[in-house]
């Protein structure tokens, strides 16, 4: 009988996102303190892989016969990225991989995991790697808006055909396109909306789920994949909204609590059972 498998044992999540992104750039002085912090306690969680983080430009200018060129300017450093790499097996065409990042650009800072163990966990992760740069910022920079995403994928490979997508995707979801329970090429499927205004930020909610042929883990042929991104984002329009460092840190885990609630509106009764996600892995 053919099947769904998470990209895990007990979890799907290949990645996660945190991202706080501020409404206009951080000024110099203060910035580089929040690298400073950011590195010292990266290279001290074993984030110790650093890259700069470089953004091209163009310039476009019109010479004396009225024509247009184009000169690509040189790339200017924005930033700072701290990695965490681990050793892939003998047969991946890669020696290693990253597990962990952070980064920290001159309009946001970002935190991400393809090495995911609980949300218990992964928040006061998030909490020790981005609260020395936060807390240097928070009050001089407004805050325009925060960002939570899952990316969770599923695998289905047989001899006799791929597993049906309604055991693996709910019929009923109003974030899945109809069309897909037809299909048995590649699709997509991807859906948004903005949840009731709260006041001090417009909510922002969003469920994209691709088809894509790739090689199962094993190596040993191509399967089909299901990758679904669940993301919540406030963009923020109330400027005497509470911005603290604890107060962001808090709206992260209420969005994770969305979420939950959104990916079991999405997959079916089984595959929620099947990943743990009410009481589990996820939590």
């Amino acid at each position: 009988m053919t099947q769904w498998h998470p990209i895990n044992e007990n979890h799907a999540i290949d990645v996660m996102a945190a991202i706080v992104t501020f409404a206009e750039p951080i000024p110099d002085l203060i910035f580089r303190r929040m690298v400073k912090a950011t590195e010292e306690v990266a290279f001290a969680s074993g984030l110790r892989s650093r890259h700069l983080f470089q953004q091209q430009a163009m310039s476009i200018t019109v010479g004396a016969s009225g024509q247009p060129s184009v000169q690509q300017v040189p790339a200017m450093v924005t930033g700072r990225m701290f990695n965490s790499v681990v050793e892939g097996s003998a047969e991946e065409p890669v020696s290693g991989r990253v597990a962990e990042q952070v980064q920290v650009i001159q309009n946001f800072i970002a935190y991400r995991t393809w090495q995911y163990v609980s949300w218990n966990w992964q928040l006061e992760r998030i909490r020790a790697l981005l609260e020395p740069a936060l807390s240097m910022v928070v009050g001089s920079v407004f805050v325009g808006n925060q960002r939570l995403e899952y990316l969770d994928r599923f695998y289905s490979e047989d001899s006799a055909g791929f597993a049906p997508i309604e055991s693996l995707l709910r019929r009923d979801s109003p974030h899945v396109a109809p069309h897909v329970f037809s299909r048995t090429d590649l699709w997509h499927s991807h859906t948004g909306a903005f949840l009731p205004d709260e006041g001090s930020s417009k909510r922002l909610e969003q469920v994209h789920i691709d088809a894509v042929d790739q090689p199962v883990p094993s190596g040993s042929g191509n399967a089909r994949w299901i990758n679904l991104m669940t993301a919540r984002e406030n963009r923020y329009t109330d400027s005497n909204v509470d911005q603290s460092s604890q107060s962001i840190f808090s709206t992260f885990d209420g969005m994770h609590a969305d979420l939950i609630k959104l990916l079991a509106g999405v997959i079916t009764k089984d595959i929620a059972d099947q990943i743990y996600l009410m009481n589990g892995a996820k939590q």
